[in-house]
């Protein structure tokens, strides 16, 4: 079957950027499909048999998380049903997010398929007070979520520990630590890699790797949530801001902003 032929699934809510439910009971075997614009989060408490994502056929030993890409193909092949949960997320919930550490977790898990677990108790919990959060409303409803998903990702972090790292995952971490240090980030790939003391090259293959994105993509990333927490937070004109954030003016700054989030900054400020 070609590209082109691979079915494509939506399970997203139209009117939510993220959705939770339980891993469905019938599915058992399904075949290579991709998702609709969305990442997909998978935990499994109790599973057996294997899940192939792209090219890879991963043996399930639960408890243990999945995260799927939305370019990614995925398939199941279980001789049981299985006890999980299933977290959907759009692109709009990333573009919302304005906690720095939140999203160098979900990059973090974004880039790696599979993570072992050691008990399912803990996650079982924050799925049901994430599910919980997700069917309330109110003003902190979006910061609840954010940060109860943040502390399932920290736990899952921390489960895995710093042992099992390769070379490139420490010097990308040196350079989101260089990163994240600036509160009106640089602009330049070539400033970061000096920095580093590797080429401009050898850090975006590091990035792609350890990220799925290039050097210059997580510099923009890291950049558009800083203007956004100055234009929240800050009395400043958009010409100060623009000369804070390395921009030769303000008309540059405003096309940036603009290309990234589709509204200007001034119009941005007053939605908030």
């Amino acid at each position: 079957m070609c590209e082109e032929q691979l079915p494509t699934k939506d399970k997203s809510d139209q009117k939510s950027a993220v959705k939770i439910a339980p891993f469905r009971k019938n599915i058992l075997k399904t075949s290579h499909h991709r998702h609709n614009k969305y990442f997909e989060l998978i935990f499994f408490s109790d599973a057996e048999g294997y899940h192939k994502i792209d090219d890879i056929n991963y043996p399930i030993h639960a408890p243990c998380m999945f995260f799927v890409g939305k370019d990614q193909l995925h398939s199941f092949d279980m001789p049981r049903e299985a006890e999980g949960h299933v977290m959907i997320f759009k692109e709009a919930f990333l573009e919302d997010m304005l906690d720095i550490d939140l999203l160098v977790l979900f990059r973090k898990f974004q880039a790696e398929d599979l993570t072992r677990l050691r008990k399912a108790a803990p996650y079982e919990l924050l799925f049901q007070q994430l599910s919980e959060a997700l069917q309330q409303s109110g003003s902190w409803q979006k910061q609840i979520v954010q940060g109860l998903l943040k502390t399932y990702l920290a736990l899952a972090s921390q489960e895995e520990g710093d042992s099992k790292k390769e070379e490139y995952q420490l010097k990308f971490s040196e350079f989101q630590k260089l990163l994240q240090g600036q509160e009106f980030p640089e602009r330049s790939v070539k400033y970061y890699a000096q920095e580093l003391n590797i080429s401009p090259q050898r850090l975006n293959q590091i990035c792609q790797k350890a990220a799925q994105r290039n050097a210059g993509a997580l510099i923009e990333e890291y950049l558009l949530l800083q203007v956004k927490r100055w234009l929240i937070t800050s009395e400043e004109s958009i010409a100060e801001l623009a000369y804070r954030f390395h921009f030769p003016d303000a008309s540059y700054f405003g096309k940036f902003f603009k290309r990234q989030t589709g509204l200007t900054p001034k119009r941005f400020k007053s939605e908030q």
